[in-house]
């Protein structure tokens, strides 16, 4: 009696999905980080609750990701 072995090699090629970058692609915004000094951010705006308050808005670094809130300061 012969014993047989069936074997099979399974490869997987890898896709190239383009240029992969860690940097957010919607950091258009021009202002530095406080945390890495990188150059661009992205705003965010969330958008006034209750109609008394003031307009919060954040930058979200467009390399770390640190987000710095920038508020309007009371005259």
């Amino acid at each position: 009696m012969e014993k047989h072995i069936l074997s099979e090699k399974i490869t997987h090629k890898k896709e190239n999905l383009g240029a992969v970058s860690d940097k957010n692609p919607f950091a258009v915004y021009p202002h530095k980080c406080k945390k890495c000094g990188y150059g661009l951010a992205q705003l965010i705006e969330p958008g006034i609750w209750i109609g008394d308050e003031d307009a919060v808005i954040r930058y979200k670094c467009g390399k770390c990701g640190y987000v710095e809130d920038v508020s309007e300061k009371p005259r």
